[in-house]
């Protein structure tokens, strides 16, 4: 089975493989909690003869990120991560202690000898409930309900680690016959559904369902966990859902990984299309003549813009990260794109996420790729790109308008009937002037929305395009590797713009942009160390 609605409803976290093996690998907690007495143990173990470090992130039920924070774990050992909501627990030696936290977890390791197992003991009881936490992401899983006469209530936890909301199905079935159908069901952000049974379909009993079946026909989501409990007579199990539709073969806008720091990736296959606007294009700019393109390079594309939980989440890990360059002024929540960034930042984040992901950096300061870009160098001199890594970079300009027009043509990526040459050049900020566009887009035309009123909006709430990319028109402009110049003419494979210049090229548009400036054709260009409200960051990685 292969659902085939939007392929993916977004918004953090994990380096885990679908089609490919990565470097690094992201097992996922459903649920951690702050009920008292309840003690959360996470144990990670080093298979290994050498030793390893693993990067454990916790968000809360508000979907904010508490703490992302590597620890080191010794070969053919274990080091032990407790959360204990017990007022009376006393620490082990050697345990590492966390404030308690209602939410969820993720373990992301760079070896695949390194392994989490996540463990629940109800205060001093004597009954431990304990699983090795999952890499899994699926369409769909089934969970037996596990209840009996000597347990009291059952439950189901399904996370979801995306920049946007996930919508899950939940269906129940007695011997066959379904007996609840709880349709979609939103998971905000960073956050989890924890429910019982009438929670999800009301007036079905704890007892009234054998199995649950768990799907969403718009992405692939972590392992669900079934909560079993009779807390009073010291009774509880706890365990991992089954897979039981698995992606197989990708297909442009698939979710390809879900890294740990900037969430989902989408797959963008290599292909040929006409860059640049045709000559009747309504605003069509002088610089925008066309020619053919040939990229040879798969992608895995971050489905929506960086935004300040990202730039947080990595400056923890790897705190030689600048401080988040972000105007608040334009928009201050943690889920918003990051802006006033320069193209010299740009280009260190991302080197500085491969290096935490454990992959190879893109970004070096010599062509024999031997002197990396880092926080000692990024402002001093080149930048030569190392196209064929498999870390993260900014996309070619080229890259970015082939993964903008998803296979379109049309000025935006959304067909827009009243976009026209009359009023494409017009400030107007009265909604329902460009209908398709507002539900794709933000730009002048819905600023003052109230999401953010005349400020940057939190990624991923429009329609993605159909590869699945978020906020590709409007919000920020996104930087790109490409020097500015005249296109070339003809047929070219993979273009990355002239050897040198004054100033990179962005794309995209913004926040408060004229409907053209948002076309998928248009141009902008700043210096390496140009900042402003408007501009922001996509990264992708070049994939097999």
């Amino acid at each position: 089975m292969k659902p085939g609605v939007s392929r993916f409803l977004l918004s953090v976290v994990i380096a885990m493989v679908l089609a490919a093996p990565l470097a690094a690998a992201t097992y996922y907690g459903a649920h951690v909690t702050a009920l008292s007495p309840w003690i959360n143990r996470i144990n990670v173990y080093n298979n290994d003869d050498a030793p390893h470090t693993f990067t454990l992130t916790i968000w809360n039920t508000s979907g904010q990120l508490v703490s992302s924070a590597e620890y080191p774990v010794g070969a053919h050992a274990a080091t032990r991560v407790v959360l204990p909501a017990d007022p009376g627990y006393s620490p082990a030696p050697g345990e590492i202690v966390l404030a308690a936290v209602e939410g969820t977890c993720a373990v992301t390791a760079a070896s695949e000898r390194v392994r989490p197992k996540l463990s629940y003991r109800y205060g001093d009881s004597l009954s431990l409930c304990e699983f090795f936490m999952q890499e899994t992401l699926a369409w769909e899983y089934v969970l037996p309900n596990t209840i009996q006469t000597h347990f009291i209530g059952t439950g189901i936890a399904v996370m979801n680690p995306l920049e946007s909301s996930l919508a899950v199905r939940f269906e129940a079935f007695r011997l066959g016959v379904q007996v609840g159908d709880s349709g979609p069901m939103t998971i905000a952000p960073h956050t989890k559904l924890v429910s019982i049974s009438e929670g999800i379909w009301p007036g079905v009993g704890v007892d009234d369902f054998d199995m649950v079946r768990i799907s969403s026909d718009q992405v692939v989501f972590p392992t669900p966990m079934s909560i079993t409990w009779d807390q009073a007579n010291d009774r509880h199990v706890f365990f991992n859902a089954a897979p039981t539709a698995v992606q197989t073969d990708l297909q442009p806008g698939d979710l390809y990984v879900i890294d740990s720091i900037v969430g989902g990736l989408m797959y963008i296959p290599a292909g040929t299309f006409t860059q640049g606007a045709p000559a009747g294009e309504p605003c069509r700019q002088g610089d925008e003549n066309r020619f053919t393109h040939t990229l040879t390079r798969n992608l895995a594309v971050m489905a929506t813009e960086l935004t300040r939980q990202m730039w947080s989440a990595l400056r923890a890990v790897q705190p030689a990260l600048p401080a988040d360059p972000t105007d608040i002024g334009y928009g201050s929540g943690i889920h918003n794109p990051v802006q006033s960034v320069s193209w010299q930042e740009a280009v260190l984040f991302a080197n500085l996420l491969s290096v935490q992901q454990g992959l190879t950096r893109c970004y070096y300061t010599n062509a024999g790729f031997t002197v990396p870009i880092d926080a000692t160098n990024y402002t001093a001199g080149p930048c030569y790109c190392d196209f064929d890594a498999d870390g993260y970079r900014l996309l070619t300009e080229g890259e970015w308008e082939y993964c903008c027009r998803a296979g379109t043509t049309s000025p935006f990526w959304i067909t827009e009937s009243n976009y026209t040459s009359g009023n494409c050049a017009s400030y107007i900020i009265t909604p329902g002037t460009w209908p398709q566009l507002e539900a794709a887009a933000w730009f002048c035309g819905n600023y003052a929305d109230l999401a953010g009123k005349y400020i940057t909006k939190p990624v991923g709430m429009k329609t993605a395009n159909p590869w699945g990319l978020y906020d590709i028109h409007g919000n920020v402009f996104e930087w790109c590797w490409d020097w500015y110049e005249n296109y070339p003419s003809g047929s070219v494979v993979d273009y990355q713009g002239p050897g040198g210049g004054t100033s990179r090229i962005y794309r995209g548009g913004h926040f408060n942009s004229q409907s053209q400036r948002v076309r998928a054709a248009l141009r902008f260009y700043g210096y390496t160390d140009y900042r402003n409200i408007e501009v922001g960051v996509r990264l992708a990685r070049t994939i097999p």
